[in-house]
């Protein structure tokens, strides 16, 4: 198994950033298991984002966003960024100032990040390649 790091992220990324799409791939991704961010200021969406199994998210960012209900609305989407993160909503939670990092489990070694397996991280870069392609 791989664990978080700038090389997890590098290889996540690697081929797709800087890439072009458009939104209604986006929105395919959808029958993977991804899962697109809440619109922001102008009804915008910036990052969609893949649960990783056993807590945590790998994300991608967007410029300029799709629009909610209009997926081509915006015109092609640029992949900025390509980044695995805590899950604030479970999995792992960021520490708490004066307090030990969360983790997987008692006595895992790994506590405060997050484990991208094999499967994940291989159906993760199937779906970023076919998503500008």
């Amino acid at each position: 198994m791989a664990g978080v790091g700038e090389e997890i992220e590098a290889g996540l990324g690697a081929g797709v950033v800087g890439r072009t799409t458009d939104g209604r791939r986006l929105f395919l991704l959808d029958r993977r298991g991804w899962v697109r961010a809440g619109a922001e200021d102008g009804g915008r969406i910036r990052e969609v984002i893949r649960p990783v199994p056993g807590g945590g998210r790998i994300v991608v960012e967007l410029d300029p966003g799709v629009f909610a209900g209009w997926p081509d609305g915006a015109g092609k989407q640029t992949v900025t960024a390509v980044r695995v993160e805590t899950d604030p909503a479970g999995g792992h939670p960021p520490p708490v100032a004066g307090q030990a990092p969360a983790g997987p489990g008692p006595g895992d070694s790994r506590a405060g990040t997050v484990v991208v397996d094999p499967v994940t991280f291989s159906e993760t870069v199937r779906d970023l390649l076919e998503l500008v392609t």
